[in-house]
């Protein structure tokens, strides 16, 4: 997919083997959750490389590029952040929640994560 071309293929191994909950339809339905700071230093690398968009109103919504298979995905309105793999459709197919990606002190992530 096009926004790995960057990555080597084990770490597209290793990031198609976080978990992930499939199909969820809203933040209820998500049962899987990333801790960042328990992945390995190659893959947080990975993570702060992909894009960031704003949640809509499901994950079903196919406001996503099919050609780009990994998101980090904000929902603003709860503070939650999301890895998202589409597996080439143009919605979240696969999705958990990302926890410890920003400084327990910001209320709400935005989408400027890695910015130092």
């Amino acid at each position: 997919m096009s926004n790995l071309s960057f990555i080597t293929e084990e770490l597209y191994v290793k990031i198609g083997e976080l978990p992930k909950t499939r199909k969820p339809y809203s933040h209820r339905n998500i049962k899987t959750i990333i801790d960042y700071h328990s992945l390995d230093e190659d893959l947080k690398e990975v993570i702060s490389k992909l894009p960031v968009v704003p949640f809509q109103k499901s994950f079903f919504e196919e406001n996503l590029d099919g050609d780009t298979q990994f998101y980090i995905m904000i929902n603003e309105e709860f503070g939650t952040i999301y890895f998202v793999d589409t597996q080439g459709y143009k919605y979240a197919r696969y999705v958990s929640e990302l926890v410890f990606l920003y400084p327990k002190e910001e209320v709400r992530p935005s989408v400027q994560l890695f910015e130092s």
